[in-house]
C-alpha cells in the first residue's frame, strides 16, 4: 500500500498526505490532510480545526504518486 499525496508543504518541502477522520455525530468520515511525519488528520468544520487521532489514509497498490 502507497500513500496518495495531495502536495508539498511550503514549509519544510516534505508531502502531504490525504486522510480522512470521524468527527460528527452521524458518524460521517470527513476528508483532510496529513502533514510529514504527523499523527494526525486535519479538517474543518466550520471555522473549527479538528486534529483526529484515528484516521484513515487514501492509499492505492499502484506504486507513489508523482507531486510535481
Amino acid at each position: 500500500m502507497y500513500v496518495i499525496m495531495g502536495g508539498i508543504d511550503r514549509k519544510n518541502g516534505k508531502p502531504i498526505s490525504i486522510c480522512a477522520t470521524g468527527k460528527n455525530k452521524s458518524g460521517e468520515w470527513l476528508v483532510g490532510y496529513n502533514r510529514w511525519e504527523e499523527k494526525t488528520c486535519t479538517v474543518a468544520i466550520g471555522d473549527e480545526i479538528y486534529r483526529g487521532e484515528k484516521y484513515l489514509c487514501l492509499c492505492t497498490t499502484h506504486g507513489l504518486q508523482p507531486l510535481r
